[in-house]
C-alpha cells in the first residue's frame, strides 16, 4: 500500500480505536524485493598504478556525445573459463579485463558499465555513471555504435561452456529489473525502436527494433554471451519486469543523512527530509538505505569530475591533494617524501579554486616513518615502508618474518598513512598449509605450485626448508601464479607411451623411438611425471631429423630435409652429381616420413653448366629452364669457364625446358638492389592543405632547402606554411626526441590518443607526381614496424612475430622497387591500411608486445628464390577449412607467372579457427597468409611463427638480411 502522511494519521487514528480488534488479527504482508549492492569502481580500482591508466573522462561537447538515455541493457559473457574462475579472485580477473580494454584495445576504461562475479557480486564498472557511452558493443565498427544508450553487463565467465548458476542469475535479475525501474525502460518490450549514432553519418540517422534487454549477439554476430546465458535471456526479462514495478516505488537514502532521494527517468531527485517528500503529496512502498556511490551514479552529468587517485592543487598554491573516495586528502609531507610515496610532480593537474572548493576534504596524508611497527586503536599491526602501512595480517606471519612485539608502538596518526600492498612471505620462502600437501614457492610476488616431489627434488630443493603456516589467509593474500615447470631439455612422459623434450614451456614430441636414438637421446634420463603435469605444457612443434639429413621411406624416393619440409631428389644422378653420398640416407618408417610436407624438388643449381659429352650443346641452368650457349666465344665472354662443366645425361637434360638462348636479348627486370643493412623508410602521413604545426619533446633542427634554419627547444612549436615550393625538414637533436605534428589528428575510435607523434624525422615536401604537398615521416625500418598496427596487444606472440615479418617483408619488397608508388614520388608507402596501417610512436605506448615482436625478428623476412615474397594477408574467412587460400593470379590476375608459386593458395586453415570475417572478397581476400589461422595456430601452440608463415607462402624461407 502506498504511504502518505495523512495516510499515516488515519492510519494512527484507527490503529488507537481499534486496537482490541487488531492485536487478534494476523497481519500478512508479502515480502518487497531488495534492490542490487552494487560494489563501487574503488573496490576494484584501488591501486595508483591502476589508476593513472584512466583516460577516460567524459565531457561536454564531445561527438558523438558522452551522455544519452538509456535505452537498452545488453549481456555479455567475459570468456573466462571454470579453471580460471576457481585459480583467480573476482578482482583480479576484473583489473586483468581494465587492463586489456583501457591500454590494450584503447578503450581509456573498463568496456562494461556493470559486471557480475561467478558468487552473484555486482560491480561498478565504467566511469561517469548512468547513462555514460561504453565501450562494449558496434553492430559495424565503422558504421552503428550502439555504445551510446546502453548498459553493458559483463558476466564472468564462458557461458558457452558453462552453465548459469542460481546467484549470477538472481543478480542479474535484480540488476536489470532495477536498472529498468530507475531508467523507465519495460523489460518485456521486445520491439522497441530506438535511433542509433551512425559513425558514417555523425548522426543518429541509423535505427534499430529489438528488445530493451538483449545479449551481445542480438547486436553483432558473435556468440557472446554464450548459449547458455542467451538461453536464460527471456525469463530474465519476465523476472525483471516484476522486479521493476514494484522498484518504481521506492525511496532512497544515504546511510547517516536525512535527505530522500527518488530516481527516475535516469536522474535522481533530492528532498531535505522524508517529511518534505510528503507533505508535496507524494508517495513511495518502501525506504531504502543505499550506498553514496549508487545515489551519485544517477546525478546528471554533462562533465566529468576527477577521478579517484588523481592529484589536484589550485593555479599558484604549493598545496597538493589526492582525490579518495570523492574528498581531497592533502598531503603533510616533504617533497622527497612525496617523491617516495610514489607520485610524480608532472602528473598534478592545476584547478581554479572554485573547482577545488568543490571536494570535501578529507585526512590530511603524512609519512610513515620507514621500518617501524605501528598499531591503532584495533589489534591490527602495520609495517611502515616507503611511507605508507602495510598489514600484517596475522601474528604467525609477524612472528615467522622475525618481528618483536615489543617493537610494536601505538599511533595516532595511523590513519594518516596512505595504505601499501599486505606484508607477505618474501620471496624464494617454500610455504605448505598445515594439513595440506601442496607445497608452494614465493616467485615475482606469487605463489606458484610444484606439481610433484619429483620436481621439487629435480629443481634442487631441500624438503626441510618447506615452512609450515596455520594461517589460510596468509597463503591466499600472495596471488596464484603459473605451476613450477621442469627446466628445458628434461626428457619427460606420462601414463602413455608418448616421450617428450621440454622447450620453452611446451613439450616437444618425438615421432619414433628411432628418431629418439638417432638424435642420441638416452631412455634413461626420461622423467616420468604424472598426466597432470604434461597438461601444463602446451604441445609444441614435433622434434625432427636435423636439416640437410637425406632420408627415405619404404619407397625409392630419396629425400633432403629442409625447414621441416622433405625435398625429392629429381634423379639418382642428379643426387651423384650433387655429391651426396648414397651411404648418408638414413631409412625411415614411412608414417614419419609423411609428417614432413612436401617441399620443391631439388634440381642442378641455378647457374650449373652441363652437358653431354664431347661435341654436344652446353647449357646453362636457369632455375627449370636450359639455356643454351650458341658458341664457345659466347660463353667465354660472358666469364663462364670450362672447368666447370657438369657431364649429364639425355634423360636428366630432357627434363628442362628450352629457354633463350644465352647472349640474346632478355625481357629481364633490372637487379633489385640488395638490402645488408638496415634502411631508412618514408611513410606519407598526411598532405595538408593550409599549414603544418611542428612540435616535439626534445630539441630538434629544422631545415629548408639552403641548410639548417636553426634549433627548436622541446615544447617549442614551428608553423609552416604550405605551397607548391615548401620544404622543411625536421630531424631530431637525440633519439629521445620524439616529433608530433599539432596540426595533424588520428584519433583513436574514443578521441583519448591522437596518434600524432611520430620517432625519425619529419619532412614538408611538394610531390610534382601526385600534385600534393605530403607530411612524411622517415625513420629506420625497425623503428616504423614498431608503430604498425596489424596486430593487437593481446594477439598470441607467435602470430604477433608472423604480422611483423609480413610487414617488414611487405616493407622490403616495395624499398627494392623504390618504393610503391614508383620512385618519382616522395614516399615509399602511406600509413592507411591501402598499405599497413602506421599509428607511429603512440602505438608503442599503447603495445609493448609489438616492440618484443619487432626486436625478436629483427632483420627477418620471407624470401621466395632469394628475393623478398609479396606477402599478402587477410582476416580470412571459414571457407579457408575447407577450401583454403586463393591463387592470387585468380583474384587479382596478376603474379601469374614463375617466381609468384608462394601465392598459388590451396593452403587449409584447420578446424577449431575463429573468424571475425564470414566470407572472403573485397579487403578479405583470403590469398597467401590467413591472420585468423595464424592466430589459431599460435594460440595453440601448434606452430612458431617461422613455421606459419612458410605454411602460408608455400616455398619460402626466413632470412634474415640484416
Amino acid at each position: 500500500m502506498k504511504k502518505s502522511k495523512n495516510q499515516f494519521r488515519v492510519f494512527g487514528f484507527i490503529l488507537l480505536s481499534s486496537l482490541v480488534f487488531l492485536l487478534n488479527v494476523p497481519v500478512i504482508q508479502a515480502a518487497q524485493p531488495e534492490i542490487p549492492t552494487i560494489i563501487p569502481r574503488s573496490e576494484w580500482l584501488d591501486r595508483p598504478d591502476l589508476v593513472k591508466l584512466v583516460e577516460w573522462l567524459p565531457e561536454k561537447g564531445n561527438i558523438p556525445p558522452d551522455y544519452q538515455t538509456v535505452e537498452r541493457i545488453v549481456i555479455h559473457h567475459t570468456v573466462h573459463s571454470a579453471k580460471q574462475l576457481s585459480e583467480f579472485s573476482p578482482k583480479t580477473i576484473i583489473q586483468n579485463i581494465f587492463r586489456y580494454h583501457t591500454v590494450t584495445r584503447g578503450w581509456g576504461d573498463i568496456g562494461y558499465s556493470y559486471l557480475i562475479d561467478q558468487n552473484g557480486k555486482i560491480y561498478e564498472g565504467r566511469y561517469g555513471g548512468n547513462g555514460v557511452r561504453g565501450a562494449h558493443v558496434y553492430e559495424e565498427k565503422l558504421k552503428d555504435n550502439f555504445n551510446l544508450g546502453t548498459i553493458g553487463i559483463g558476466i564472468l565467465g564462458n557461458f558457452e561452456e558453462q552453465k548459469v548458476s542460481s546467484k549470477v542469475r538472481e543478480s542479474l535479475e535484480k540488476l536489470t529489473g532495477w536498472l529498468a525501474a530507475v531508467n523507465n525502460l519495460n523489460p518485456s518490450e521486445l520491439n522497441k525502436t530506438t535511433r542509433i549514432w551512425n559513425s558514417q553519418t555523425k548522426s543518429y540517422s541509423s535505427t534499430f527494433k529489438g528488445p530493451v534487454i538483449l545479449g551481445h549477439n542480438d547486436l553483432e554476430a558473435t556468440i557472446c554471451p554464450g548459449k547458455y546465458l542467451w538461453g536464460i535471456i527471456s525469463s530474465v526479462r519476465t523476472k525483471a519486469t516484476s522486479l521493476a514495478r514494484v522498484y518504481q516505488e521506492y525511496l532512497y537514502q544515504a546511510k547517516g543523512s536525512s535527505l530522500v532521494y527518488t530516481i527516475k527517468n535516469g536522474q535522481r531527485k533530492g528532498y531535505a527530509s522524508l517529511d518534505i517528500f510528503l507533505s508535496q503529496g507524494s508517495t513511495y512502498q518502501r525506504l531504502v538505505n543505499i550506498s553514496r556511490s549508487q545515489i551519485d551514479a544517477y546525478v546528471k552529468k554533462y562533465f566529468a569530475a576527477f577521478v579517484d587517485g588523481t592529484l589536484l592543487r589550485q593555479k599558484d598554491s604549493a598545496a597538493v591533494y589526492i582525490l579518495e573516495r570523492g574528498k581531497k586528502r592533502p598531503f603533510l609531507a616533504s617533497a622527497q617524501e612525496f617523491a617516495k610515496l610514489g607520485f610524480n610532480w608532472d602528473e598534478i593537474k592545476e584547478i581554479s579554486s572554485t573547482d577545488l572548493n568543490g571536494y570535501q576534504e578529507g585526512l590530511a596524508i603524512k609519512y610513515g616513518s620507514d621500518g617501524t611497527l605501528v598499531q591503532g586503536t584495533d589489534p591490527t599491526v602495520w609495517l611502515i615502508e616507503e611511507g605508507r602501512k602495510r598489514k600484517i595480517a596475522s601474528g604467525e606471519l609477524f612472528v615467522n618474518l622475525g618481528f618483536s612485539w615489543w617493537k610494536v608502538k601505538k599511533s595516532q596518526e595511523i590513519e594518516n598513512y596512505l595504505t601499501g600492498p599486505i606484508v607477505t612471505y618474501p620471496e624464494d620462502t617454500l610455504l605448505r598449509q598445515k594439513e595440506e600437501a601442496t607445497v608452494y614457492l614465493i616467485k615475482d610476488n606469487e605463489r606458484r605450485v610444484f606439481t610433484s616431489g619429483a620436481l621439487f627434488n629435480l629443481l634442487g630443493y631441500k624438503w626441510r626448508d618447506v615452512l609450515t603456516i596455520s594461517e589460510k589467509n596468509d597463503l591466499l593474500a600472495i596471488p596464484l601464479g603459473g605451476s613450477l615447470l621442469y627446466p628445458d631439455g628434461i626428457l619427460i612422459k606420462g601414463s602413455a607411451s608418448a616421450v617428450y623434450i621440454l622447450e620453452a614451456g611446451m613439450k616437444r614430441p618425438f615421432t619414433s623411438g628411432q628418431l629418439f636414438g638417432r638424435l642420441g637421446y638416452q631412455w634413461s634420463k626420461i622423467v616420468q611425471a604424472s598426466d597432470d603435469e604434461l597438461k601444463e605444457y602446451s604441445l609444441g612443434q614435433a622434434m625432427a631429423y636435423p636439416d640437410k639429413t637425406l632420408v627415405r621411406g619404404s619407397g625409392p624416393g630419396v629425400y633432403l630435409l629442409e625447414n621441416g619440409q622433405k625435398r625429392i631428389f629429381s634423379s639418382a644422378e642428379l643426387f651423384e652429381n650433387l655429391g651426396y653420398q648414397w651411404g648418408n640416407i638414413l631409412e625411415v618408417d614411412d608414417k614419419e616420413l609423411a609428417l614432413y610436407s612436401d617441399g620443391n624438388q631439388i634440381n642442378y643449381p641455378t647457374d650449373t653448366i652441363v652437358f653431354q659429352g664431347p661435341g654436344s650443346s652446353v647449357y646453362l641452368i636457369k632455375e627449370n629452364e636450359k639455356r643454351e650457349f650458341p658458341s664457345a666465344e659466347i660463353f667465354e665472354s660472358l666469364g663462364f669457364q670450362w672447368k666447370n662443366l657438369l657431364l649429364v645425361s639425355a634423360g636428366e637434360l630432357a627434363r628442362y625446358a628450352l629457354g633463350l638462348v644465352m647472349g640474346t636479348s632478355e625481357p629481364e627486370e633490372e637487379p633489385s638492389p640488395e638490402i645488408t643493412q638496415e634502411p631508412n623508410v618514408r611513410i606519407a602521413i598526411v598532405s595538408p592543405t593550409t599549414e603544418v604545426m611542428i612540435t616535439a619533446n626534445g630539441p630538434y633542427s629544422v631545415y629548408n632547402k639552403n641548410g639548417l634554419v636553426g634549433t627548436k627547444s622541446g615544447g617549442e612549436t614551428t608553423t609552416i606554411a604550405v605551397s607548391s615550393s615548401t620544404y622543411t625538414k625536421f630531424v631530431p637533436v637525440d633519439k629521445k626526441t620524439i616529433l608530433e605534428i599539432k596540426s595533424y589528428t588520428n584519433w583513436n575510435w574514443n578521441k583519448t590518443k591522437n596518434y600524432n607523434q611520430f620517432r625519425g624525422n619529419l619532412e614538408i615536401k611538394y610531390s610534382n607526381k601526385s600534385q600534393k604537398v605530403w607530411v612524411v615521416n622517415e625513420l629506420p625500418l625497425e623503428d616504423y614496424l614498431k608503430g604498425v598496427a596489424e596486430a593487437l596487444q593481446n594477439d598470441p606472440t607467435e602470430h604477433i612475430r608472423v604480422m611483423t615479418v609480413a610487414a617488414r617483408t611487405y616493407v622490403v619488397y616495395y624499398l627494392q622497387k623504390d618504393g610503391k608508388y614508383g620512385s618519382d614520388e616522395v614516399y615509399h608507402l602511406t600509413n592507411t591500411s591501402s598499405d599497413q596501417l602506421y599509428k607511429g610512436y603512440g602505438r608503442e605506448v599503447l603495445a609493448p608486445a609489438i616492440i618484443e615482436a619487432v626486436t625478436t625478428t629483427k632483420g627477418q623476412i620471407a624470401t621466395y628464390q632469394g628475393k623478398p615474397i609479396v606477402s599478402a594477408y587477410s582476416s580470412g574467412a571459414p571457407e579457408l577449412i575447407t577450401q583454403g587460400t586463393r591463387n592470387a593470379c585468380s583474384v587479382w590476375n596478376k603474379y601469374c607467372v614463375s617466381g609468384f608459386e608462394y601465392l598459388t593458395g590451396g593452403v587449409k586453415d584447420i578446424s577449431g579457427t575463429n573468424y571475425t570475417q564470414t566470407i572472403c572478397g573485397g579487403a578479405n581476400h583470403c590469398v597467401g597468409l590467413s591472420a585468423a589461422g595464424s592466430r589459431y595456430f599460435s594460440g595453440q601452440g601448434l606452430k612458431n611463427y617461422q613455421e606459419i608463415l612458410k605454411y602460408y607462402y608455400l616455398g619460402v624461407k626466413i632470412e634474415k638480411i640484416y
